[in-house]
């Protein structure tokens, strides 16, 4: 669902929480996150454990902070990356809101999003700071790198990512838990 409304990102924060969660970009439109299915919840854990195992190697030098669905305001907007790396803890507003987008964003592709919309929310991550944004297509099994602007990548199975320096990810490992 996305629905046009003359709302700032302060009159948007005071909507309530609610289940599947919304979005609000800078132009007033609002974007229901479609609640994941089994893949994408998957997928979702998997990334994210794979992040905090990639940090926990080796703490002292792979200092990072992994995040589920966190919420960012940034630049007029609220988005929710599926996950979210940060290397130092982000700073957050009195609503425990983050106010910098991750340094590797990531979105998963769920059957009923639109391809375009999640590429542009990509595209809005490095626009505002991300190194890096990732969307997953469980689908295809495949995923587009946006590493900076107008530069993207598509990597196929059985290609491998670099996502982060020493933190290399071959894309069957990473659709592994799809075949469980």
């Amino acid at each position: 669902m996305t629905t046009t409304a003359r709302l700032t990102l302060d009159q948007f924060l005071q909507i309530p929480e609610q289940e599947p969660a919304l979005e609000f970009d800078s132009d007033g439109t609002i974007h229901e996150k479609m609640s994941p299915n089994t893949e994408h919840a998957a997928l979702q854990a998997h990334l994210a454990h794979l992040l905090l195992n990639w940090v926990d190697v080796d703490p002292p030098r792979r200092r990072g902070y992994v995040y589920s669905e966190l919420r960012t305001n940034l630049a007029g907007a609220s988005k929710l990356p599926d996950v979210a790396f940060y290397r130092h803890r982000p700073r957050a507003s009195a609503r425990k809101h983050e106010l910098e987008v991750a340094d590797l964003a990531i979105e998963i592709l769920s059957p009923r999003d639109d391809l375009e919309e999640q590429r542009a929310k990509c595209q809005w991550y490095l626009d505002n700071g991300a190194q890096m944004a990732m969307l997953v297509d469980p689908g295809q099994r495949a995923v587009t790198l946006f590493e900076s602007v107008g530069q993207l990548e598509v990597v196929s199975s059985p290609g491998t990512l670099v996502l982060l320096p020493g933190l290399e990810l071959a894309l069957d490992d990473l659709f592994s838990v799809l075949d469980v």
